[in-house]
Protein backbone atom coordinates (compact mmCIF):
# COMPACT_ATOMS: atom_id res chain seq x y z
CA UNK A 1 0.00 0.00 0.00
CA UNK A 2 1.04 3.86 -0.49
CA UNK A 3 1.96 5.92 2.73
CA UNK A 4 1.39 9.52 2.57
CA UNK A 5 3.47 12.24 4.35
CA UNK A 6 3.19 15.92 4.50
CA UNK A 7 4.99 17.41 1.79
CA UNK A 8 4.40 21.35 2.26
CA UNK A 9 3.29 23.50 5.21
CA UNK A 10 1.99 27.01 5.12
CA UNK A 11 0.07 29.26 7.85
CA UNK A 12 -1.08 32.74 8.56
CA UNK A 13 -2.24 35.34 11.42
CA UNK A 14 -3.68 38.39 11.26
CA UNK A 15 -1.52 41.64 12.06
CA UNK A 16 -3.75 42.40 14.79
CA UNK A 17 -2.45 41.33 18.37
CA UNK A 18 -5.43 41.29 21.05
CA UNK A 19 -3.79 41.52 24.61
CA UNK A 20 -5.84 40.46 27.75
CA UNK A 21 -5.46 44.09 28.68
CA UNK A 22 -7.90 44.90 25.58
CA UNK A 23 -10.51 42.42 26.70
CA UNK A 24 -10.89 43.68 30.00
CA UNK A 25 -13.34 46.47 29.78
CA UNK A 26 -15.44 44.14 27.11
CA UNK A 27 -15.67 41.54 28.49
CA UNK A 28 -15.52 42.11 32.15
CA UNK A 29 -12.20 40.23 33.39
CA UNK A 30 -8.53 40.71 33.67
CA UNK A 31 -5.25 39.78 32.28
CA UNK A 32 -4.37 37.73 35.95
CA UNK A 33 -7.99 36.24 35.33
CA UNK A 34 -6.89 34.86 31.71
CA UNK A 35 -3.67 33.92 32.33
CA UNK A 36 -4.91 31.94 35.61
CA UNK A 37 -6.78 30.08 33.69
CA UNK A 38 -5.54 29.58 30.48
CA UNK A 39 -1.82 31.19 30.04
CA UNK A 40 -3.16 32.86 27.27
CA UNK A 41 -1.20 36.97 26.79
CA UNK A 42 -2.92 37.61 23.74
CA UNK A 43 -4.51 36.42 20.57
CA UNK A 44 -4.93 37.65 16.88
CA UNK A 45 -8.21 38.73 15.44
CA UNK A 46 -9.00 40.13 12.13
CA UNK A 47 -9.94 43.74 11.04
CA UNK A 48 -13.41 43.66 10.08
CA UNK A 49 -14.18 42.98 6.70
CA UNK A 50 -11.69 39.80 6.47
CA UNK A 51 -13.12 36.70 5.01
CA UNK A 52 -11.75 33.21 6.71
CA UNK A 53 -10.95 32.50 2.94
CA UNK A 54 -8.73 35.61 2.65
CA UNK A 55 -6.89 34.41 5.51
CA UNK A 56 -6.32 31.19 4.45
CA UNK A 57 -4.94 31.87 0.79
CA UNK A 58 -1.30 32.56 2.46
CA UNK A 59 -1.07 29.74 4.15
CA UNK A 60 -2.47 27.50 1.07
CA UNK A 61 -0.03 29.49 -1.59
CA UNK A 62 2.83 28.73 0.73
CA UNK A 63 1.93 24.95 1.50
CA UNK A 64 1.44 24.41 -2.27
CA UNK A 65 5.13 25.95 -2.96
CA UNK A 66 7.00 24.12 -0.48
CA UNK A 67 5.67 20.90 -1.59
CA UNK A 68 7.05 22.15 -4.92
CA UNK A 69 4.03 22.01 -7.13
CA UNK A 70 1.49 24.39 -9.06
CA UNK A 71 -2.13 24.89 -7.70
CA UNK A 72 -3.20 23.32 -11.06
CA UNK A 73 -1.24 19.98 -9.24
CA UNK A 74 -3.61 19.81 -6.79
CA UNK A 75 -6.22 17.08 -6.53
CA UNK A 76 -8.58 17.61 -3.82
CA UNK A 77 -9.02 20.11 -1.43
CA UNK A 78 -10.61 19.90 2.36
CA UNK A 79 -11.01 22.81 4.50
CA UNK A 80 -11.64 22.34 8.08
CA UNK A 81 -13.83 25.02 9.98
CA UNK A 82 -16.57 26.88 11.66
CA UNK A 83 -16.54 29.88 10.52
CA UNK A 84 -17.03 29.54 6.56
CA UNK A 85 -17.27 32.91 4.48
CA UNK A 86 -20.65 31.83 4.22
CA UNK A 87 -23.36 29.67 5.02
CA UNK A 88 -22.93 27.82 1.36
CA UNK A 89 -20.43 28.01 -0.87
CA UNK A 90 -18.29 26.05 1.51
CA UNK A 91 -14.74 27.75 1.68
CA UNK A 92 -13.13 24.86 -0.22
CA UNK A 93 -14.40 26.00 -3.39
CA UNK A 94 -13.82 29.54 -2.72
CA UNK A 95 -10.00 28.83 -2.15
CA UNK A 96 -9.98 26.53 -5.28
CA UNK A 97 -11.06 29.78 -7.09
CA UNK A 98 -9.11 31.96 -5.54
CA UNK A 99 -5.97 29.67 -6.15
CA UNK A 100 -6.75 29.88 -9.78
CA UNK A 101 -7.38 25.97 -10.53
CA UNK A 102 -8.80 25.64 -13.26
CA UNK A 103 -9.58 21.94 -13.19
CA UNK A 104 -12.29 20.37 -12.37
CA UNK A 105 -11.46 18.95 -8.39
CA UNK A 106 -13.35 17.78 -5.47
CA UNK A 107 -13.31 20.65 -2.88
CA UNK A 108 -15.68 20.53 0.60
CA UNK A 109 -15.60 21.64 3.80
CA UNK A 110 -15.91 19.64 7.28
CA UNK A 111 -17.12 21.07 10.53
CA UNK A 112 -15.12 19.97 13.62
CA UNK A 113 -13.75 22.76 15.79
CA UNK A 114 -10.54 22.05 17.57
CA UNK A 115 -10.53 18.52 15.95
CA UNK A 116 -10.76 19.25 12.37
CA UNK A 117 -6.96 19.01 11.14
CA UNK A 118 -7.10 15.73 12.60
CA UNK A 119 -9.99 14.42 10.73
CA UNK A 120 -8.51 16.14 7.69
CA UNK A 121 -5.43 14.38 7.91
CA UNK A 122 -7.00 11.04 8.06
CA UNK A 123 -9.16 11.51 5.28
CA UNK A 124 -6.41 12.72 3.46
CA UNK A 125 -3.85 10.22 3.90
CA UNK A 126 -6.85 7.57 2.84
CA UNK A 127 -6.70 9.51 -0.38
CA UNK A 128 -3.14 8.81 -0.88
CA UNK A 129 -3.05 5.42 0.18
CA UNK A 130 -5.29 4.23 -2.47
CA UNK A 131 -3.64 5.78 -5.00
CA UNK A 132 -7.16 8.03 -5.95
CA UNK A 133 -5.60 11.29 -5.45
CA UNK A 134 -1.48 12.18 -5.61
CA UNK A 135 -1.66 16.03 -4.22
CA UNK A 136 -4.53 16.68 -1.40
CA UNK A 137 -4.15 20.02 0.11
CA UNK A 138 -5.58 20.37 3.42
CA UNK A 139 -6.51 23.80 5.28
CA UNK A 140 -7.49 24.43 9.05
CA UNK A 141 -8.73 27.83 9.15
CA UNK A 142 -11.10 29.69 11.46
CA UNK A 143 -12.17 33.27 12.44
CA UNK A 144 -13.24 32.25 16.03
CA UNK A 145 -13.61 36.29 16.54
CA UNK A 146 -16.24 36.69 14.03
CA UNK A 147 -18.66 34.50 16.46
CA UNK A 148 -17.77 34.45 20.10
CA UNK A 149 -19.71 36.19 22.28
CA UNK A 150 -17.24 39.81 23.31
CA UNK A 151 -19.53 40.43 26.16
CA UNK A 152 -19.30 39.48 29.44
CA UNK A 153 -21.30 36.80 29.53
CA UNK A 154 -19.38 35.02 26.83
CA UNK A 155 -16.37 35.29 29.00
CA UNK A 156 -15.34 31.97 30.10
CA UNK A 157 -14.77 31.05 26.57
CA UNK A 158 -14.17 33.87 24.51
CA UNK A 159 -10.85 34.92 25.97
CA UNK A 160 -9.48 31.47 24.83
CA UNK A 161 -10.04 32.04 21.30
CA UNK A 162 -8.18 34.07 17.97
CA UNK A 163 -8.06 33.66 14.51
CA UNK A 164 -5.69 31.75 12.22
CA UNK A 165 -5.12 29.68 9.00
CA UNK A 166 -2.92 26.50 8.65
CA UNK A 167 -2.46 24.19 5.30
CA UNK A 168 -0.48 21.07 4.21
CA UNK A 169 -0.29 19.25 1.04
CA UNK A 170 -0.03 15.32 1.35
CA UNK A 171 1.94 13.24 -1.33
CA UNK A 172 2.25 9.84 -1.56
CA UNK A 173 6.13 9.18 -0.13
CA UNK A 174 9.02 8.04 -2.02
CA UNK A 175 11.40 7.40 1.81
CA UNK A 176 10.96 6.94 5.42
CA UNK A 177 8.52 9.98 5.93
CA UNK A 178 5.00 9.08 6.33
CA UNK A 179 1.93 8.93 8.18
CA UNK A 180 1.61 6.64 10.69
CA UNK A 181 -1.66 6.21 11.72
CA UNK A 182 -4.38 7.99 12.79
CA UNK A 183 -7.29 7.90 15.15
CA UNK A 184 -10.27 9.44 15.30
CA UNK A 185 -13.10 9.07 18.46
CA UNK A 186 -15.89 11.45 19.61
CA UNK A 187 -17.71 11.45 22.87
CA UNK A 188 -21.42 13.81 21.97
CA UNK A 189 -22.57 13.72 26.04
CA UNK A 190 -21.60 17.52 26.88
CA UNK A 191 -22.30 19.26 23.75
CA UNK A 192 -24.15 21.90 25.17
CA UNK A 193 -21.20 23.29 27.11
CA UNK A 194 -19.39 24.73 24.67
CA UNK A 195 -20.35 25.73 20.93
CA UNK A 196 -22.05 28.49 18.87
CA UNK A 197 -25.75 28.38 18.70
CA UNK A 198 -26.61 30.79 16.10
CA UNK A 199 -26.41 30.65 12.56
CA UNK A 200 -28.65 27.38 13.17
CA UNK A 201 -31.20 25.91 11.75
CA UNK A 202 -32.70 25.11 15.34
CA UNK A 203 -32.91 28.36 15.70
CA UNK A 204 -35.10 29.40 13.28
CA UNK A 205 -38.68 29.66 13.31
CA UNK A 206 -41.32 29.84 10.72
CA UNK A 207 -43.40 32.43 10.97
Amino acid sequence: MKKSKIAGIGFNVPNNVVTNHDLEDMMDTTDEWIKTRSGIEERRWVEAGTANSDLALPACIEAIQKAGITPNEIDAIIVGTVSSDYNFPGMAPIIQQKLGITHHVPAYDISAACSAFIYLLEMGDQYIKTGKYKNVLLVGSDLMSTIIDRSPEGRATGVLFGDGSGAVVLQESQDDSQILSTHLFADGKGVEHLGAKAPGSYLIRLE
